[in-house]
Parts: C-alpha cells; structure tokens; sequence
C-alpha cells in the first residue's frame, strides 16, 4: 500500500540523518552486521559528510524495512 501524498511530505520534510549506531538499532542487528549489509548490496553505502562521517537518511532506512520479505512474501505487495 502506497503513502498519501501528505505522507510523503511529512516524511521528507522530517527526513533525519542516522548513525551507524540509529540504523543498528533501527534494524536490531550490530554494527558490524550492518557493515556486512553494505558489503553485501543489501543495505545502500551512507553519505559521506566528512573524512569520519557517514550517515543514513532516515526515510531510507525505513524503505529497506517495508521492502524486507514478510512471511514469505515481499513487503509492500
């Protein structure tokens, strides 16, 4: 099911940028299986805002939730 177009705007105009940390926590995995995810394709590389700062678009994080495969089946289906 998709977002309303209000949904949308909310979510981008609150779009908050996450750590390393947020999107393990978000995710309930480690770090290090989050740096595997990268590795592996399956979570995208963050934006690099400085020689020791990487970090998550929030709405991103929660796109690569909703696409994940609930029993069984692939999410927003």
């Amino acid at each position: 099911m998709g977002m309303s177009a209000m949904e949308a705007y909310t979510m981008a105009s609150t779009d908050r940028l996450l750590n390393i940390d947020q999107v393990a926590e978000i995710l309930g995995v480690s770090r290090v299986s989050v740096y595997r995810r990268i590795n592996d394709g399956t979570i995208p590389p963050g934006v690099r805002l400085g020689p020791r700062a990487v970090r998550w678009k929030e709405s991103t994080i929660h796109e690569l939730i909703e696409g994940l495969p609930v029993n069984g089946r692939q999410g927003n289906a």
